[in-house]
């Protein structure tokens, strides 16, 4: 008897033996499979290890079930994936399908792995990479895709996870280029793009009907900054050290800084035409003249922007707030103005305030997903 159950968590029975029982969305682990301590890909069934050539019967059973049900899903971010080494050079791609218990990374977490042994991405905090890396290596010898189980049930007695989880990673030898490059060019032009994965067959998919887990890679996010001096800059600086995109906006073509931030010096206060905003983007407003930047702000609450901050006192937020109902800005896009803008608040120092800043947007971004 084959049953498996979707509310809060999924059990696997077979007879009447249960296999070990997995925390639903977003962990997306399936205790089916398994690799015994020689590598070869072998298959739990009901908390043993038998072997998959002689199982072929109860391994279809458990892959038409699973794909039965809706796809388990996860969110990762672009910088996960290495997209120019997975469509330009001979390497295989190591993803987290499954979690069970406390983790440093995700289930979607990404690790490409070159033919001559290079490595981008960790899959922990550095407990088994190395040993990823050799079973990459070896997937890209035989072509086959590999399954294997760190931490608790797993055959590799001498690495552990000291944070006493379990981990199932897939890795996947010369993942088709269709698929990454489909990826890669929604993502470029900064929209979500979905990588379907059937767990069951250890292999990509183009279809959702026949994934056991999706994969939402969303693009990074990015800063649009409005302001002048020092607190801007600053803001500007790290949240771009920090590696994200940043673009400063200032009225002073002085505070146009050096390295490798994107500044453009603001002729007037008027909100750029030509700026495409999508919902990966973090709006901060520096300004003390706060009349000079109301037509900014105005024009940034009009935009998909997923965060909007100003900086300023509560009672400056109050007068800011009548002066955009009086443009017949929305109560709705008013509301998504944060202002004070921060974690902290009564923050004066321009680092500790764009450290606050920085990770009121953090905390607003995992908010949402």
């Amino acid at each position: 008897m084959l049953n498996l159950r979707r509310k809060g968590r999924i059990t696997g029975q077979i007879g009447h033996r249960q296999s070990q029982r997995i925390t639903a969305r977003p962990v997306a682990s399936h205790p089916f499979t398994n690799v015994n301590s020689s590598g070869r890909s072998t298959m739990l069934v009901s908390g043993n290890l038998k072997s998959g050539a002689s199982n072929e019967r109860s391994e279809a059973l458990i892959s038409a079930a699973i794909r039965r049900t809706s796809p388990w899903k996860a969110a990762v971010c672009e910088t996960e994936f290495a997209f120019h080494l997975l469509l330009e050079e001979d390497c295989a791609l190591a993803l987290i399908v499954g979690i069970e218990g406390p983790a440093y990374r995700p289930v979607g977490a990404a690790m490409a792995i070159t033919a001559d042994g290079r490595r981008s991405g960790n899959l922990s905090s550095g407990c088994i990479e190395a040993d990823i890396g050799l079973h990459a290596l070896e997937t890209l010898k035989t072509g086959r895709p590999k399954r294997l189980v760190y931490g608790t049930g797993s055959p590799f007695g001498d690495l552990r996870l000291p944070c006493g989880g379990r981990l199932e990673i897939l890795i996947l030898p010369r993942p088709d280029k269709r698929h990454i490059a489909a990826l890669a060019s929604r993502l470029k032009k900064r929209q979500s793009a979905t990588l379907y994965v059937d767990c069951a067959r250890n292999q990509l998919v183009f279809d959702e009907a026949d994934a056991s887990l999706t994969i939402t890679i969303t693009p990074d996010i990015r800063f649009l900054v409005f302001g002048k001096g020092s607190e801007a800059r600053v803001f500007s600086s790290m949240a771009r050290q920090a590696g994200y995109p940043t673009r400063f906006f200032s009225p002073d073509a002085s505070d146009a800084t050096a390295g490798d931030i994107m500044f453009q010096h603001l002729k007037s206060a008027q909100w750029p035409s030509d700026l495409a905003v999508d919902q990966q983007t973090a709006i901060a407003f520096f300004f003390h003249d706060h009349d000079y930047a109301l037509p900014l702000l105005a024009g940034a609450l009009r935009s998909n922007a997923f965060y909007i901050g100003a900086q300023g006192s509560r009672k400056t937020a109050g007068r800011q707030r009548d002066a955009l109902h009086a443009l017949r800005i929305p109560s709705g896009m008013i509301d998504k103005l944060v202002m004070p803008i921060g974690l902290v608040r009564s923050v004066r120092d321009p680092r500790a305030l764009a450290i606050s800043v920085l990770a009121d947007v953090i905390e607003h971004a995992r908010g949402r997903s």
